[in-house]
């Protein structure tokens, strides 16, 4: 790699952590909808030509920052612990997930609750199931009756729905207490469908 071609990485990379930083303040104050080009890139302190050079629109710009966003979470995570296949702790990942959501609820919010949910989803989705059928392979067990791809679809689909209805609630619970509970809710159905035999509640 030339000097110059690392030089023109470090800007983009510069540019682009700074809009992520200018958007995630941004809607912490108001929908995603009312916020224009001119105030990213004031808060950013760049020029709208330097952000049309990377993003067509506001909403381009949210599904990168949140698409990039989900993909350093799953990069962050540790092993599964193959030593707690009963769930006597909640799973590590997704306490991080759940610590992570309400670290940046207004990000999540603005990406599952607002406007650009019906472009994002199916992005999320796609690196939610990458990450998760190499999670569920780790876990391993029998063959079970259910595609694995199948119950990584479903188990993302309902942590996003949890997730949805912990940050219209307020985020009242504790991010463990969240992890905790989800991940009960979840061995009940997908352990089965894996070939595995799930944990006892009591």
């Amino acid at each position: 790699m030339s000097i110059h071609s690392s030089a023109e990485d470090r800007r983009v990379r510069k540019t682009k952590s700074s809009l992520r930083n200018a958007l995630e303040g941004l809607v912490a104050e108001k929908e995603v909808g009312a916020i224009t080009v001119s105030e990213l890139c004031a808060a950013a302190d760049i020029n709208r030509t330097t952000f049309y050079l990377h993003y067509r629109d506001v909403p381009t710009l949210v599904l990168d920052v949140a698409e990039t966003h989900v993909r350093d979470l799953i990069a962050s995570f540790e092993p599964v612990d193959m030593e707690n296949r009963d769930l006597s702790a909640p799973p590590e990942q997704l306490v991080k997930v759940f610590a992570d959501v309400k670290a940046h609820a207004p990000l999540y919010r603005a990406v599952l609750q607002g406007e650009g949910f019906g472009l994002f989803h199916p992005r999320l989705m796609a690196v939610l199931q990458e990450a998760g059928v190499g999670r569920i392979v780790q876990v391993g067990g029998a063959d079970g009756p259910a595609e694995r791809g199948l119950v990584v679809y479903g188990i993302i689909g309902s942590v996003l729905g949890v997730i949805s209805w912990w940050i219209a609630t307020g985020l009242r619970r504790s991010a463990r207490y969240m992890a905790e509970r989800t991940g009960w809710l979840l061995v009940a159905g997908a352990y089965p469908l894996l070939g595995l035999t799930p944990p006892s509640l009591g």
